[in-house]
């Protein structure tokens, strides 16, 4: 039997993996509101984030663990989404070398896409 979880759960509850539960909090505002249909199925609905929301959440991971990057550089976010993202992403750690970290990780991804932020 399949359980409803919800448009949008990021809370890990009733699902599998909930690796995004601790995100969901910090996501930008209305965050919400821009989820988008993924598929629409007899027996399945999936939504997922809009894209700049999704744009911050594989961002974050991967200044935070080093991860998807290839995933970020498919997306190709434009400059602009990145200055987007990167004033999103900036305050999201207390720690005083997060803010130069975000700079420098994005700067590369804007590097691997041919160009500079």
């Amino acid at each position: 039997m399949l359980k409803d979880i919800g448009a949008a759960n990021l809370s890990g509850q009733g699902a599998r993996s909930n690796g995004p539960a601790t995100l969901v909090d910090h996501l930008p505002s209305g965050w919400k509101e821009r989820v988008q249909d993924a598929f629409d199925g007899v027996a399945l609905h999936l939504r997922c984030l809009g894209r700049q929301d999704f744009l911050c959440a594989k961002l974050f991971a991967l200044c935070d663990r080093s991860i998807d990057l290839d995933d970020c550089v498919a997306l190709a976010p434009s400059p602009e989404e990145l200055v987007a993202v990167q004033a999103w992403l900036e305050p999201q750690d207390g720690n005083p070398h997060w803010p130069a970290h975000v700079q420098n990780t994005l700067a590369d991804v804007a590097r691997r896409l041919g160009y500079a932020i």
